[in-house]
């Protein structure tokens, strides 16, 4: 394992400085806000209307090998920009953690940070899928509030902020930390799909710690540079921003696990305990 990431590692120190890309605003996707908002009330329309009255009459679809090769999919891509990106939260001549800014067109990293940060938009688009196999396999219940916000507030702020104010900044140690999470997450879903004995509350209040984790770690970096290093040329606007919807995000999933693990839990054991009286 030290091995592959040493040799991803040295690839990054390695990349062509010969590139010359400098912007992908006038890519797919980040090129206008139109077509993103569009694909978006799409998305949103189907899944909670159209989606559910196509398939009301309808038996569910088998689409277990195609969700295991999005998954398989999910996780190779995530580690990659997990592993790839740290590149991008300490750049000596430019930034460290504690401030990160973009990169200017002529630095030599440019090009990479503008292929990463593409390449995240592209995976958190493809995340939108998650909704439509629910939608397929009839499992509306997993159609929450929670589960939509999160989808569209990744795929509009990234694409927004990628086409408004550059590639780059302080928001990438929240895609780097994100990137792992899903690596967790869609390695769970791929090897409980194999064997469903690992189908645990277990597992999956795991991961919901780990979303709750990485938001209190965002929380902390974007209020970093607004509170200790103010010198910090990054746009406090979009500090801001990430800030308050971090924020949000807490509140959501912390809701969600105070109500799924602690107090279903806290229902099961007095139900035990009077059974037991």
């Amino acid at each position: 394992m030290f091995l592959i990431i040493s040799h991803i590692l040295q690839q990054i120190k390695e990349w062509d400085e010969r590139h010359a890309v400098k912007t992908t605003t006038n890519l797919p996707i980040v090129g206008s806000p139109v077509q993103v908002i569009v694909l978006t009330v799409a998305y949103i329309i189907f899944v909670l209307k159209i989606g559910p009255y196509l398939m009301r009459n309808r038996e569910p679809f088998n689409v277990k090998w195609l969700m295991q090769i999005y998954n398989v999919f999910q996780v190779f891509i995530n580690l990659y920009l997990g592993v790839m990106g740290l590149r991008l939260l300490w750049v000596p001549d430019h930034h460290n953690p504690g401030c990160i800014t973009s990169l200017p067109d002529t630095h030599r990293l440019k090009s990479f940070e503008g292929h990463m940060i593409y390449l995240y938009v592209f995976v958190k688009v493809t995340d939108y899928m998650d909704t439509i196999f629910f939608v397929l396999r009839k499992s509306f219940k997993q159609i929450t509030f929670l589960h939509v916000y999160h989808h569209v507030l990744m795929v509009l702020s990234t694409t927004m902020v990628t086409h408004y104010y550059g590639t780059g900044g302080h928001q990438n140690l929240f895609g780097d930390v994100n990137a792992f999470v899903h690596v967790i997450m869609y390695s769970y879903y791929f090897l409980s799909a194999l064997n469903p004995n690992i189908k645990t509350s277990k597992w999956k209040k795991f991961i919901t710690k780990a979303q709750i984790v990485q938001f209190i770690i965002v929380i902390i970096h974007q209020l970093w540079p607004l509170l200790i290093v103010k010198e910090c040329t990054y746009s406090k606007f979009l500090l801001l921003l990430n800030l308050s919807q971090a924020i949000v995000m807490l509140i959501l999933f912390s809701k969600f696990y105070i109500k799924t693990y602690i107090k279903k839990n806290s229902k099961a054991n007095q139900n035990i305990s009077k059974k037991t009286t």
